[in-house]
This record gives structure tokens, sequence and C-alpha cells, in this order.
């Protein structure tokens, strides 16, 4: 949620204030968006597509900073997962979006602490929204090198089944 506020003057000196309230919320039906707590350290949001074999770190199957837009499949572009931007120096967000997403699919979300450049753990939030609803937010403390395995996402009953275990990238 966000307020703008505006302040204006005119040339005889009368001012005017007023304020908008207004919620950026995210139209796409799969919007997962990853952020921490530390803003020089690089950490990396992975979707795979687990119903046809998506392996962690393996395209093309993981939608993640080395396979920003991947295809998966027959629905075009609408249906294949897209990496807005990876943040490689900040707080984040990165987000992987699907717009349209396959029916009868499971998709699989982990996070990657990619490089700490000596700044030790962080605080790393996770955040899956379902056609603009939040329906999962989860903070782990995470280490360098570290993958938390998030949650799988079930299309279209949006189940979300939390895993959220820990294991140093292999």
């Amino acid at each position: 949620d966000y307020q703008i506020q505006l302040t204006v003057t005119d040339d005889e000196g009368d001012t005017g204030t007023t304020t908008f309230d207004f919620s950026a919320v995210p139209w796409q039906a799969i919007h997962v968006e990853l952020a921490w707590d530390i803003d020089t350290v690089d950490v990396d949001l992975h979707t795979t597509n687990a119903t046809d074999g998506g392996v962690f770190y393996q395209s093309p199957l993981d939608c993640y900073y080395g396979n920003l837009a991947p295809d998966w499949g027959p629905a075009g572009a609408v249906g294949n997962p897209s990496l807005d931007i990876d943040d490689v120096d900040g707080f984040g967000p990165e987000n992987i979006n699907i717009d349209q997403p396959e029916n009868s699919k499971q998709y699989h979300v982990y996070v990657h602490y990619f490089s700490d450049d000596g700044m030790g753990a962080t605080n790393a939030t996770v955040r899956i929204y379902l056609s603009g609803e939040l329906q999962y937010e989860q903070i782990k403390n995470i280490t360098n090198d570290m993958v938390w395995d998030v949650a799988t996402v079930d299309w279209p009953s949006g189940a979300i089944n939390e895993i959220g275990t820990t294991f140093m990238n292999p």
C-alpha cells in the first residue's frame, strides 16, 4: 500500500495539499517475489516446472538469472515464466511471473544465496501472489551458497505447499 502526497503553491502563495492512497498488486496469475535485507549481496530466485521434471539450476525447466525467459510449452509466451531482473547488488526484489500458467502444473520455488561478498547471513523474504492476492509470505535467514527450498505452487488449484528446508548448493 502506498500514499502519495502532493502540495502545490500558486503564484499568489496559496498552498493546497492532497493525498492519494493506492495499492500496487501484481496482475499475473503467479507472481513470486524475493527481497533481502543486505544491499551488497547477491541472492537469486529460481522457479522450476516441477511437473515436467524441472530441476534446480538446470535449464530449460528452471527460470533464473541464467535462463530469464524459458519456453515451457504450448501456451506460448503467456504460459512461460520470466525473471524481471537479476539484482546482483541490492535488496531486490527479483520477481518471476507467469501470466497464464498451464493447468495441471506444479511450480517449485527456490532461493539461492549466490554471494555474500563477505557480509554474512541475510534475511530473505519470499512472497507468492496468485491472481493479485498475497497467498504466502515467509522469511528465512540464509548464509552464503545456501539454497532455501521454499514451496511448490499447484495450478490451477492455487495450493501452496511449504517445504522450508535448506541445503548447501551442490
